[in-house]
């Protein structure tokens, strides 16, 4: 069995962790640690659990996480990993870290956008971004992983058919490349647990009301741009638009992808056997037929991704040699863009059966 350890397991992240965690066939919780919970059974903090899981929560004390886990998922606020992986990395353990902190290779875009210093520069690259879809041979081989954001989950396994298409054929997107607009839509757990003055999560804010957050400014946008320009080596700016929506959880994303006609050959047919070859053997992505539409009801308690390709999605963009096609995500976002995301990286880092833990969820 491997010995897992989770830290700020009283965060939504965190405690959708141990959830999956604990149904895990190769799993054993050997330490959870909680700042301001130790010395707490964590089903008493936890409703879900209680009289399920009797683990004490533990001070988040490197030495000690070190001694008890073979992986540690950290499951905190930006900034706070940094001061953790060094040490763990040193002790020979494997981290994935579900905050921001590696997830950017450049340390300076990481300090634009949120406002704190970087003090583990050094372990930037050596840091695997986790979307298994994509990086999955690189992740098998890591001992650090960077869970990706919900938002650029959603987005990047939505575009990445048609980027790596445009990189395949040879195209010369360094003299035009495509223009990607994304409006995104999340559940209130994207929020987390506390007050979030951006977002407005109350429920009196919220029941009844669809409301646009930084608009075009928002920490996950470097996410997206970095896959873009490490696959076609070429810098785009993305306009990125996030809406908080009153539903528990989910994040439902439409993407517009405009690009010179010459690019592509943007026939619906073809962009649909593109999506279709490209995930067939991914455990975790649908993409549905062509009459359906993906939306966050299918997907929600799941690791699911679900990718849909309106029919006509392929029509002439306005502006002379241009065209656009319409691709629509939905994941769950303390899922796939969260926890299960971060228990498939697992899987992969320790050589498990990719999908364990993750087909069928009983809490």
């Amino acid at each position: 069995m491997i010995k897992v350890g989770i830290v700020g397991v009283t965060g939504m992240a965190g405690e959708e962790t141990l959830k999956i965690l604990l149904g895990h066939p190769d799993v054993e919780v050997a330490y959870l640690g909680s700042e301001h919970a130790a010395g707490s059974e964590i089903g008493d903090l936890i409703p879900d659990l209680k009289g399920i899981c009797r683990i004490k929560c533990e001070e988040t004390d490197p030495k000690v996480m070190a001694k008890k886990s073979d992986v540690l998922l950290l499951c905190k606020e930006a900034g706070f990993s940094m001061g953790l992986v060094p040490e763990l990395l040193k002790a020979g353990k494997k981290v994935i870290d579900l905050g921001p902190d590696f997830r950017l290779s450049n340390s300076e875009v990481f300090e634009k956008y949120y406002k704190i210093k970087h003090t583990a520069k050094d372990f930037l690259k050596k840091a695997v971004y986790g979307l298994p879809e994509l990086y999955r041979d690189k992740i098998s081989k890591a001992n650090l992983v960077a869970n990706p954001g919900c938002y650029p989950t959603g987005a990047i396994l939505a575009i990445a058919p048609t980027i790596k298409e445009m990189e395949d054929a040879g195209y010369g997107l360094q003299d035009a490349g495509p223009m990607i607009c994304i409006s995104a839509y999340s559940g209130l757990s994207g929020s987390g647990k506390k007050y979030n003055l951006k977002t407005k999560n109350l429920f009196i804010e919220t029941y009844g009301n669809v409301r646009p957050y930084d608009v075009n400014v928002h920490r996950h946008i470097p996410e997206i741009e970095q896959f873009i320009k490490e696959t076609l080596k070429c810098d785009i700016k993305i306009s990125f638009v996030p809406h908080t929506v009153p539903i528990d959880r989910g994040i439902l994303s439409t993407i517009f992808i405009s690009s010179p006609v010459h690019s592509a050959n943007f026939t619906f047919e073809k962009i649909y056997e593109v999506y279709e070859k490209f995930y067939k053997d991914e455990p975790f992505v649908r993409v549905l037929g062509k009459s359906n539409t993906a939306q966050t009801q299918s997907v929600a308690h799941t690791n699911m991704c679900e990718i849909s390709l309106p029919e006509g999605a392929e029509a002439s963009a306005r502006g002379a040699g241009r065209g656009q096609i319409v691709v629509i995500s939905a994941i769950d976002n303390l899922v796939k863009g969260a926890a299960g995301q971060a228990v498939q990286n697992l899987n992969i880092m320790c050589g498990l059966d990719e999908t364990a833990g993750l087909q069928f969820r009983s809490i």
